[in-house]
């Protein structure tokens, strides 16, 4: 079972990054901490079905506290990407292979000490996963 952890609790200046190899040009979850069921209180990255990447967090109410995303084709199909999201002061920032591919301001601070899915984010308010594959750490 999988329990809330307060090291997820991303209040402050953080990296996480991860390798992804995408076969279908669909929407698809890379990770996210918070819950699947609700839109709220979560800090997330996702692919879209256009393979622009999108990074974006959610305080306890539904605004958004930040959401940036890149341009379309920044993750190429069948190919090996390294998908980077930052948070650094007011300032979020993704990179993909290396290449910053969108920058934005935050105006907030969200609060969430749930569980860190890989594999699964929430997508115009339903769950996505990545290629029908979910892990949890926690």
């Amino acid at each position: 079972s999988s329990v809330a952890n307060a090291a997820f609790n991303l209040t402050s200046d953080f990296t996480v990054d991860c390798h992804v190899r995408l076969t279908t040009a669909a929407a698809h979850g890379i990770w996210m901490i918070g819950t699947s069921t609700v839109d709220t209180q979560r800090i997330q990255v996702s692919v879209a079905a256009d393979m622009s990447v999108r990074f974006q967090a959610q305080a306890s109410g539904s605004s958004l506290v930040w959401d940036i995303v890149s341009a379309p084709n920044a993750v190429v199909l069948n190919q090996m990407a390294h998908i980077a999201a930052t948070r650094y002061g007011n300032w979020v920032v993704l990179h993909v292979n290396g290449k910053e591919v969108a920058r934005g301001k935050t105006t907030g601070t969200p609060t969430t000490n749930q569980i860190m899915r890989l594999g699964v984010a929430r997508v115009d308010g339903a769950p996505v996963n990545l290629q029908r594959t979910t892990r949890q750490a926690g």
